[in-house]
C-alpha cells in the first residue's frame, strides 16, 4: 500500500459537515492513517469569500495515482 497525504478544505455551506461527509467518503477507498484537528484560515488570492475549515489526512491506498485523483476529485 501507497501512503498520501491529502489536504482538504470547505468555505461554503456547513463547512464541517462537508468535511466530515468527505472524511467518510474517503474511507470507502482509502485506509486514514491519521486526521488532523480542524483549522479555520483566511480564504486567499481572492479574499471576497467566506473563511475555510481545513484539515489535513495521512492515508494508505492500493489505488495508483491517476485512479487516487479521479476517485477525490468526484468527491
Amino acid at each position: 500500500m501507497g501512503r498520501v497525504y491529502l489536504g482538504l478544505g470547505s468555505n461554503l455551506g456547513e463547512r464541517e459537515q462537508n468535511l466530515a461527509t468527505a472524511l467518510a467518503r474517503l474511507q470507502e477507498r482509502l485506509r486514514l492513517v491519521a486526521v488532523s484537528a480542524l483549522y479555520e484560515t483566511a480564504p486567499w488570492g481572492i479574499a471576497d469569500q467566506p473563511p475555510f475549515l481545513n484539515a489535513a489526512v495521512a492515508a494508505e491506498t492500493d489505488l495508483s495515482p491517476s485512479e487516487l485523483l479521479v476517485f477525490v476529485k468526484g468527491l
